[in-house]
This record gives C-alpha cells, structure tokens and sequence, in this order.
C-alpha cells in the first residue's frame, strides 16, 4: 500500500484520534494441518496479499475490526497490516484501494482480446440426458448462419466500436452444435475458417467433439485458442448420458477427435459435468486419459476442467435435482477418491476462487471483478440474424442488443444496460464481503436459467489452501534451498 508510517506515535495517533480500519475483505482461514492449530491464514483478495500467522496476529486485528483497545502493540506490525492492506487509516482509503483495483481491471481488459461468438447453428446431433438450453426453455429455430449473414458480422462490430475503444478479435465457434457434416453447415465453418487464415484471427470452438475428426484438417494451421469438448465418463456411462440422434453412443467418435486434435497440437479444454450419476466413473476416466498420455501434456494443451451439472439446477432440470452436487461437494468427493486412485491425484487440480494460481504463478490472483462482461468484452451473432449481449442469452430474442441480418442495427439503449453492468454487480453482490474472491454471479444465467445461485465462497477458498499450501510450501522451501547454495 501507499503510505509509510514511520514510528509507532504515528499509527498509535490514527487509531486514538480516528481509529484504524481493518478490510471487509479480509479472510481469517485455518491452516488444516497437523501440529498447526495455532496458526492462521489471511487472506485479501482486494490487496492480493496472504500471509501465514499466530493466532495472536489475528486477535489483534479482530480487535481492530470491532474497534477495540489494541494494547501495546509492535510498530513492525502495524506497518504490516497497513502495507499489506489488512488495515486502512479510514473506510474511505479502501475504498479508494478499490477505485485503483478496478481502473487497473479495466487496462487489462482493454489489453486483452473482445469475442466474437459465431452461433452457426442451434441445432445438435445429441440428446444429452441434460441440456442447460433445454433447461432454460431456450427457443432453439432450425436456422442455420450463411456465408452471407457471416458478411455482415464485421459491419455489426465496426459499428459497435465505432465510438468504443477498439480491440483485437477472436472467433468462437458456439451451438447448438457448430461441427454439424450437412453441406450448408460445413460451408459457414470453411468460410469462417477462410476469414481466420486471411486475417490471422485465432479461433476456439465449444463443441461437443462428434465430429470433431472430420473436421480437424479444416482447422490446421489456424491460430487455435482451444477447443471445450465434455467427456462425462468411460464409454458407458458417457454414451448414457451423451446419445447421438440416431440412439447410438458418442464415446468413440469425440475420443477419436481428441487424439487427432492432440495430434495436431489443438489445446483441449476437457471438461467433465459432474453429478451424482457419473462422480464414481470420474477415476476411471482419469485411468483412460491418463494411459494415453494427456494428463502428462502442458495445461496450455490439455487442461481439465470440472463442472457442476447447473441444468439440473434451474426450473428445467428440476425432475433430476437430486442428481444435483454443488461444486464444493464435488472437490470434497473427488480429493478423498485422489488418495485412493493415481490419476485423480495427478489430474485433480481445482481452481478454487482463484488459489490456484497462487500456486502456478507463485503469487495471488488479481482481485476478481466479475462485473457481467455480456456486450463489453463479448457478443453472440445468433443464426437467426440477432447479436446477443452474451451466449447465455441466445434463444432469448428479448434479450437481444440488436440484429446484424438483413439489417445492421444496435439498440443503444438495450445495450446500455450491460455497460452499466459491466462497471458494477448485483445489489447482492456489491454488498458482499467476499466479492474479489468470487468476481459476481452471472447477471444473465440468473435472468435466463436461475442457475447461478451464490456459491460457497469461503468454503471452497479453505478447500483451495487445505490442498493447494503443502505444495505451495514445498516450493517455497526449494527454493529458499536453492538462494542459500547460490
């Protein structure tokens, strides 16, 4: 933080006269291990900052928070809990601390990339037993995008950022299902392919990976983001649960797509929905891909992502609710599986609010700001002609911020609405404590799905130190070793 308070008489002086001011956002955590039950994790995500103390460190800043006498009190330590942004001279210098965080935010948005979601279709050559689309009571038309629609796409983006701050473009490939083989489907791809290999626009696809196979020697040579493909198990519980139209299983086809995309060195992003029908298949599911050597690939090329089953929690998916596991039950079923099954233990690497990244960056995360970003940083071009202000909304034509086919028009004041939005969060959430951990719920899955239910913030952030510390410890201490021989 900012300011020095060079003696004790100084600080001793702000807490007498004014008082000092311990963060909201501060997290009081348990170290979870043997022999450690005197120590404390603190946590803030607003400053990144964590530290491992004494219980007494704690309960002289408890006694700030609920503005007690501090006592007799180092100066060192007090220069700490200001400097690390545990405590503030007043309210208002947090909130300025905010301020300074979110236009830090905002660079790093402006630096990144805006997507540019091209629904080619909403149609599917799968009758998943799930269906968040399906869920919600999306409108799913037979329309599928035209080369000539496609056209009008970047009319649309340049007068959208024609009095925006410009960005650079990337594709996603959405549905429905994108790679569907029908002649006119396979031609919108190759013409959105042209447009990449022209322009060097990086593409990444959310597919379910059916024909993934077929299509891969389209995408060589493409500056491929990734590809999300959903595997939920070995062959027979994922072919329960994942059925072509035709009523045959899907297992075969996506893992044949899988190995040639990793062949052809595409980045996987392999997610698994988990609930209580498929969790006890998930070691043997790691046994299988572990064997074929993915789970010994970079995380840039195959990375593992573990998802809830949300459609089985919204109005839709209530039939099946008691499938239903929240994520913090999952991470809680699958670490005690971890020490019973070798590849869950090397495949199983949770995010967990953000702690893992202090654990592969070897620093915290940036504070979380996950004000909706639908129609800043992104925006949906339906099949049927509507851009959308993220892909939550597709299928829902009252939510849309205009139309790019036939006609090239923006609703201004409907997309308003989301820029609003974006420098801001629920009512809920702005209140809330542990929202730089958390980043916001989902403005549009809240509106469309009734999905996105508060999660167990500080619950699952224990559970990101109880698994992630002894690792994080064990690198610190290698390297300690390493600066004392050098």
């Amino acid at each position: 933080m900012g300011k020095d308070f060079s003696t004790a008489e100084d600080i001793k002086a702000i807490a007498e006269t004014r008082g000092l001011y311990a963060s909201r956002h501060t997290m009081v955590l348990d170290v979870n291990q043997p022999g450690r039950e005197h120590e404390k994790i603190l946590y803030n995500p607003l400053a990144s900052s964590v530290h491992i103390v004494n219980s007494s460190v704690v309960s002289i800043l408890s006694a700030i928070q609920n503005q007690q006498s501090i006592g007799e009190v180092e100066h060192g330590l007090l220069q700490f809990f200001l400097d690390k942004g545990y405590v503030f001279p007043s309210r208002a210098e947090e909130e300025q601390k905010e301020r300074l965080e979110y236009e830090k935010y905002r660079m790093r948005v402006q630096e990144g990339a805006f997507q540019l979601i091209l629904t080619t279709t909403l149609q599917c050559n799968l009758q998943c037993s799930y269906c968040y689309q399906d869920a919600a009571g999306m409108a799913r038309p037979g329309e599928i995008m035209t080369p000539e629609m496609f056209e009008n796409v970047d009319a649309f983006v340049d007068q959208y950022t024609k009095d925006r701050h410009e960005k650079r473009c990337y594709y996603l490939l959405y549905g429905g299902e994108p790679l569907l083989l029908g002649k006119r489907d396979r031609e919108i791809v190759e013409r959105i392919t042209q447009e990449c290999r022209m322009f060097d626009i990086p593409l990444a696809a959310v597919t379910n990976g059916v024909n993934l196979y077929e299509y891969s020697d389209l995408f060589k040579g493409l500056k491929i983001g990734e590809f999300q493909i959903t595997v939920d198990g070995p062959a027979d519980i994922h072919n329960k649960r994942k059925k072509a139209r035709d009523g045959k299983g899907s297992y075969e086809r996506i893992m044949k797509g899988i190995e040639r995309s990793i062949e052809y060195e595409f980045p996987i992003n392999f997610k698994i929905v988990i609930d209580r029908e498929n969790i006890d298949y998930v070691p043997e599911l790691a046994e299988i891909i572990d064997r074929k050597g993915w789970l010994d690939l970079p995380e840039d090329r195959f990375k593992i992502q573990l998802a809830e089953n949300a459609a089985l929690n919204c109005p839709g998916g209530q039939a099946e609710g008691d499938n239903y596991m929240r994520p913090i039950e999952i991470l809680r079923d699958l670490l005690e599986k971890s020490k019973r099954h070798s590849a869950v233990k090397k495949m199983f690497r949770p995010f967990c609010m953000g702690i893992k990244v202090l654990y592969t960056a070897g620093m915290p995360p940036h504070p979380r700001f996950g004000a909706c970003s639908a129609g800043v940083l992104q925006l949906a071009f339906g099949s049927d002609g509507f851009v959308y202000p993220c892909m939550v909304y597709l299928g829902f034509p009252e939510h849309s911020i205009g139309t790019y086919y036939p006609e090239v028009a923006i609703n201004e004041k409907e997309l308003q609405k989301y820029e609003d939005l974006f420098s801001r969060n629920t009512q809920e959430c702005e209140s809330c404590d542990l929202k730089y951990a958390c980043g916001g719920r989902c403005v549009p899955s809240v509106e469309t799905l009734n999905t996105a239910k508060c999660p167990d913030v500080k619950e699952l952030v224990q559970f990101g130190f109880d698994f992630y510390l002894p690792m994080i410890e064990e690198r610190w201490l290698s390297e300690a070793a390493k600066e004392k021989q050098q």
